[in-house]
């Protein structure tokens, strides 16, 4: 590999955007929204692996304790669906945490529940998602395999808010606050989250791997459209 090229890589992999991480606020701008409404999520950009997301799923004290903020909402792309996993429970991942008692839920871009999970199977306060076969518990509703390289909505919200379908069926049952659930087959197309003021609030951060950011960087795009450049020169040369 020329220096050129090895340069031209080291600028794609430097820059704020390129810590491996996500903060809702200070990546995103502001809320991460609710998953699926027109803009519901944050696209997660950057470059590389993407190993943790930061938020707050709060109430707004500054309006009379007017609560807006349910559910936030990731797109992210799955690069290894055998290893992938995304947890709240420092158990799992040391780099996992927050306060929130939370729920965590994978959906298509199509707004399909693939699944979601309560209590991690070693914390009842966290959660813990992974491809079925490699979760170390329960399996419940056939969650289907994850696809590498699909891009997927992560969404958390705190205990104990679900997705509904119109009717207020829950999407996923999540009967056994341990296990891993796919989607309910009883339940219609999403419609709307419970949104309970009773419902958990509070900080986390989520851990994955074997995932990445749903849209690359665009200076790291430049800089390898540039190394492309340059390798096509020096082959003509």
């Amino acid at each position: 590999m020329t220096r050129a090229l090895i340069a031209c890589f080291a600028i794609a992999a430097s820059g704020t955007a390129y810590a491996q991480t996500w903060d809702e606020q200070i990546d995103g701008g502001g809320d991460a929204g609710d998953f699926p409404a027109p803009a519901g999520f944050q696209d997660t950009v950057g470059v590389g692996p993407l190993t943790t997301i930061t938020g707050g799923i709060d109430f707004f004290p500054e309006i009379a304790q007017i609560r807006f903020d349910w559910v936030d909402a990731y797109c992210i792309t799955v690069t290894d669906a055998e290893e992938f996993y995304a947890t709240t429970d420092p158990h799992q991942d040391p780099n996992a945490g927050g306060f929130l008692d939370s729920r965590l839920w994978l959906f298509d871009l199509q707004g399909n529940v693939v699944m979601g999970n309560n209590d991690s199977p070693t914390n009842i306060f966290k959660s813990l998602l992974t491809d079925p076969g490699s979760y170390p518990g329960d399996v419940f509703d056939n969650p289907p395999s994850l696809v590498e390289g699909q891009q997927y909505i992560l969404a958390i919200s705190g205990f104990d808010n679900d997705p509904e379908d119109a009717a207020g069926e829950n999407l996923a049952t999540l009967g056994l606050s341990n296990a891993l659930w796919g989607p309910n087959p009883d339940a219609g197309a999403f419609d709307h989250w419970e949104n309970s003021f009773l419902d958990a609030v509070g900080s986390y951060t989520i851990a994955l791997n074997g995932a990445t950011y749903s849209t690359p960087a665009p200076g790291s795009l430049a800089a390898l459209a540039g190394a492309g450049l340059i390798m096509t020169r020096r082959r003509r040369a």
